[in-house]
């Protein structure tokens, strides 16, 4: 014991002149270790084979020595979302994917780069299209949906429409605000299509039309008539029309709405008034211009 003791001494004192000695008697210091494990990610939920829709909470289980730094969801082999810190949970919208079968898998990856990922387990995505038919028209538009049900649309008024079991939605829509005793024309079809619900994604029909006129008809009470229609645009130019009108009334013409400010219709004594979207006023004249506002293309 004494012996043992006096020799580490000798070796801490005289450490300079027998440093060899002294080294060759001491252990090794051990290595220092380097992290290759990877994590371990486990999907919680949806389980494979289950139908989804809409927007999911893919919950996730992920753990690892130095510490999960992210996660990351795959979908058919792309990069989906990615969560930065736990509890890991991702959104998948399901929206963004056509209706059938898909494969799900998530990444975990530590502080160090290790990764692991999950087997790919299959989803079946179940979505039921929904339609937004979007009037930009400045008239009320009636559209007729698969042929039968029709729905009136108020100028920049948006109908939703979801019918599960659905592969496709026709319609057809023509426009017209009609006023105060004016007569129905015939519909003019302006927009029509057939619209593929079967991949569950939405979709939006916009119903707009370049240029816009409207159609006039005069309602005579008695011997007096309107002899033309003036209209006055917003850039200063203005658009007449001079016609002679019979009683019973009938159809006056077109006149462009696109820009329009205001319109006068002007007769013997009489005088009206018209802004888009109101009525003509026809101050204490039993005699009435109607004017409906129909997005017709150029006539």
């Amino acid at each position: 014991m004494r012996v043992a003791v006096i020799h580490r001494l000798t070796c801490f004192v005289f450490g300079a002149l027998i440093t060899a000695g002294c080294d060759a008697g001491s252990p090794e210091s051990p290595a220092s270790s380097v992290d290759t494990t990877p994590p371990e990610v486990t999907v919680l939920s949806p389980l494979s084979g289950a139908t989804v829709e809409s927007t999911v909470t893919v919950d996730v289980d992920a753990t690892d020595e130095s510490g999960v730094e992210r996660i990351e969801l795959w979908i058919d082999g792309a990069l989906e979302a990615t969560d930065p810190e736990a509890p890991w949970s991702l959104a998948w919208d399901t929206k963004n994917y056509d209706n059938g079968t898909v494969l799900l898998s998530v990444k975990a990856f530590d502080g160090v780069g290790n990764e692991a990922s999950t087997a790919p387990v299959s989803m079946d995505i179940a979505n039921v299209s929904r339609v937004s038919i979007v009037n930009t028209a400045r008239s009320t538009v009636e559209v007729v949906l698969n042929g039968g049900q029709t729905v009136r649309l108020s100028s920049n008024e948006t109908l939703m429409y979801s019918e599960a079991g659905q592969e496709s939605l026709s319609y057809e829509a023509a426009t017209a605000r009609f006023y105060p005793n004016a007569a129905r024309p015939d519909p003019q079809v302006l927009w029509s299509g057939l619209v593929d619900l079967s991949s569950g994604r939405d979709r939006e029909v916009m119903l707009e039309v370049s240029s816009s006129y409207a159609l006039f008809a005069y309602e005579p009470t008695d011997s007096r008539s309107f002899s033309r229609v003036v209209a006055y645009y917003d850039d200063g130019t203005t658009a007449t029309i001079n016609a002679l009108f019979q009683l019973g009334g009938g159809p006056i013409g077109y006149l462009p709405i696109d820009g329009l400010a205001y319109m006068e219709g002007y007769g013997a004594g009489i005088q009206a008034f018209w802004v888009p979207g109101k009525d003509f006023v026809v101050p204490n004249v039993p005699n009435q211009l109607i004017v409906l506002e129909y997005p017709f293309l150029e006539p």
